[in-house]
């Protein structure tokens, strides 16, 4: 994958991830909760409010789009003439197909979000997702953590801290999400 996921979120992460209870080397130190399936858990509940937009280029009169195109956004001729190139596309989301009387064309739809296209993110709605995945990350580390009495020799683990870090992300994902479009306008 182009995009390593953990390793950008650990990146601005409070708590390195050695400590967390996300890391772990994998031999001494084992993971208590597996990230992997936290990633998942976060991708499906932000499929209402993320979409991956991808084009194909089409030289028949009716094409398949993958499983989980949502909806056909556009359709435009590739004919170097001047004037509007815009054609008519019609979507049928039973078997993903788009169907146009003209063609070649370049086809613009929407796919939900998943781990395959995760690294087509970018910008805003990279921004939001990673808002969105270290809230959660940082809450559900609280509540670990809160639950267990932790009295070390050396050391003191500060929760505020962490806290502090969960509410800023929540509030800045929950500000982002007005500007994050949330629903998909097809033909």
């Amino acid at each position: 994958m182009a995009l390593d996921i953990k390793k950008r979120l650990f990146s601005e992460y409070p708590i390195p991830e050695q400590l967390s209870i996300w890391g772990g080397d994998g031999i001494s130190t084992l993971p208590l909760f597996d990230f992997d399936d936290f990633i998942d858990t976060c991708i499906d509940e932000l499929r209402s409010d993320l979409y991956i937009r991808d084009y194909i280029n089409t030289s028949a009169m009716k094409t398949f789009l993958p499983e989980d195109a949502i909806g056909v956004v556009s359709g435009r001729l590739n004919y170097p003439f001047q004037g509007n190139r815009s054609v008519k596309v019609q979507y049928n989301p039973i078997d993903h197909s788009v169907v146009s009387r003209f063609f070649p064309l370049t086809i613009t739809y929407r796919r939900r979000l998943s781990r395959k296209n995760l690294d087509k993110l970018e910008g805003d709605r990279l921004i939001y997702f990673k808002h969105y995945v270290l809230s959660r990350m940082a809450e559900k580390e609280l509540v670990t953590l809160g639950t267990v009495d932790l009295d070390a020799d050396n050391g003191k683990l500060n929760l505020d801290a962490l806290s502090r870090f969960a509410e800023y992300h929540k509030e800045q994902y929950t500000i982002m999400k007005d500007s994050i479009l949330l629903y998909t306008v097809g033909n």
